[in-house]
């Protein structure tokens, strides 16, 4: 109390302590004698306000802040957990000594630590049935998966992976591993990953080897240095086969693609689609899909090519015959370059994109990149008008499977959310 009443007067130096000293001693040697003059109430008064001042302003405001929830029956557990070690802390000082109080507050620190760190590793686990990719596929695809996405898992971890949390994200991979072709290992929300942690991790990848699945793993960064311990303890290059990917969206599209190859009929590879066959043409007559085409432009993009920017105006719609198209959200000019580009959805051959630009009359609110050599077909607003005032039937069945698509996009985007939502 006496160093805290020097500092909160502006003594810092050395100077300042020696010269507080002397001034207590001075107090002490002649002062006692005049404080029988000073009436109780007010060395009460005075012991009362430096004991207020003891208590510091987070301890003040958290009384508060634990005074108005307990009014509403709402609790915030973290905020209660800090506030009663003070307690505790600050009652073995006054009662007992402030060595034990030190020790008993590390010590009850270190249990709170140990227990907010041994939570569950699991976050939950989805799979491909109920959560998909955002690649949007045409329907009979997306049927496809719907019926089979079982066989693909999604495990999302959370928190620190090391020995008192990683055996139980072993035994859940192993089970997945008897039932599901695909596992995606999501490090997302992981923090930490120590030796103990990665030495658990090289032995479920190991488990899901022998039994003929497929590890994926996602959300490590190759320079992370989550990735480097996994790296440095994976001495017998049991990872050295595994796939990587920079998020879990990136690598539900590889394995529903792996899935697919196997489910699928037979496909010419690198033979375009037809019209017909695309979700644009579907459901019209031969002569109708000779019209839509005619009125098309083919265009022609090398992998990386930009198919149209964000900003551009939002003048024609496309759909892709061949390759696969991304649609990305560029980094924001003012992070300084310390920010990176997103992908938000990719579109597989057969699957309209840019009609909300041409239906909305709006500038291009992504950039379009095609990720494979690509064969697009574009409508251009000029054509467009001309179909709507001579051909409107057949305008009418485009904004028919146009609306049919954008629902199947709401849709996968409410079955994501509500995946999110669910804790395992």
């Amino acid at each position: 109390m006496r160093s805290k009443i020097n500092i909160d007067a502006g003594g810092k130096t050395g100077m300042s302590r020696l010269a507080f000293g002397i001034g207590l001693l001075l107090a002490l040697a002649f002062g006692l004698q005049f404080m029988s003059l000073v009436p109780m109430a007010a060395i009460a008064g005075v012991f009362m306000a430096i004991a207020f001042s003891l208590v510091d302003d987070w301890t003040r405001r958290a009384t508060g802040v634990l005074w108005r929830q307990s009014l509403k029956w709402r609790m915030p557990l973290a905020l209660a957990q800090s506030y009663g070690v003070m307690l505790l802390v600050a009652g073995v000082t006054v009662f007992v000594s402030l060595a034990l109080a030190i020790a008993i507050g590390t010590l009850v620190a270190m249990v709170l630590f140990i227990r907010s760190n041994c939570k569950q590793p699991i976050r939950q686990v989805i799979h491909a049935d109920r959560r998909s990719s955002r690649k949007v596929r045409p329907a009979a695809e997306a049927e496809l998966l719907r019926a089979q996405g079982s066989r693909i898992a999604l495990v999302e971890l959370d928190g620190a992976l090391f020995f008192g949390t990683a055996e139980a994200a072993d035994e859940e991979i192993e089970r997945l591993a008897h039932s599901s072709e695909y596992i995606v290992l999501d490090f997302e929300r992981v923090n930490e990953v120590d030796a103990s942690g990665a030495r658990v991790l090289l032995h479920a990848a190991a488990s899901v080897r022998h039994a003929g699945k497929h590890l994926l793993l996602a959300g490590l960064a190759p320079r992370d240095a989550r990735m480097r311990i996994i790296r440095d303890m994976d001495v017998h290059d049991l990872l050295a086969d595994e796939q990587f990917f920079p998020d879990a969206d990136r690598a539900l599209e590889f394995a529903e693609d792996r899935l697919l190859d196997t489910l699928a009929t037979a496909k010419a590879e690198g033979v375009p689609l037809q019209l017909g066959q695309t979700l644009l043409g579907a459901g019209l007559q031969p002569d109708e899909v000779a019209l839509l085409e005619s009125l098309m432009v083919e265009r022609r993009f090398a992998k990386g090519q930009i198919v149209f920017r964000r900003g551009d105006p939002g003048d024609s719609m496309c759909v892709s015959l061949r390759g696969q198209i991304g649609i990305w959200l560029p980094a924001e000019e003012h992070d300084g370059g310390a920010g990176r580009d997103r992908r938000m959805v990719s579109f597989a051959p057969g699957v309209v994109f840019g009609e909300i630009g041409l239906l909305q009359g709006r500038p291009r609110s992504a950039d379009a990149i095609a990720e494979d050599d690509a064969l697009v077909l574009e409508l251009p607003r000029e054509q467009y008008e001309k179909l709507a005032a001579e051909h409107p039937v057949l305008l009418g069945k485009l904004l028919l499977n146009i609306g049919l698509l954008l629902a199947s996009r709401v849709r996968a985007l409410t079955d994501e959310l509500e995946a999110a939502q669910t804790a395992r």
